[in-house]
């Protein structure tokens, strides 16, 4: 299977969750999602000279920028739990490509961060 368009839908509910900035409470992240994040943005930072902490919230408008672009593609990820729908991609963050996953819980007023760090391949693995 290939990549395919990304809902319009989802898109922007997604985006609308992210603006919010209400992580812990709209906006989780598994563990797993946290830690690679939190590396892979340090790295990206200190590449750059930036010494700053890492902060989640600063990764949600990079992923909004490419959900909100015209060719939005990934691809569409099953899971058993929890419910809801689940999208891979690949956007840039300061101009390093980074990896995406993000489930929007069935109530469509949640979303869980699955990934979100440096791509450790060069094609989703729908591809």
């Amino acid at each position: 299977m290939a990549q395919q368009e990304i809902p319009a839908q989802w898109r922007r509910e997604v985006c609308a969750i992210l603006a919010t900035e209400k992580t812990g409470s709209k906006i989780r992240w598994t563990g797993d999602a946290e830690t690679r994040y939190e590396a892979s943005a340090s790295v990206v930072k200190m590449r750059a000279g930036d010494n700053n902490p890492v902060w989640q919230n600063e990764i949600y408008q990079p992923i909004c920028d490419y959900l909100s672009g015209r060719q939005a593609t990934g691809c569409p990820v099953t899971m058993d739990y929890p419910p809801g729908h689940t999208y891979e991609f690949l956007f840039s963050y300061r101009g390093e490509t980074f990896s995406g996953k993000i489930l929007l819980f069935k109530d469509r007023q949640r979303v869980l961060v699955l990934s979100a760090h440096l791509a450790d391949f060069e094609k989703l693995s729908c591809e």
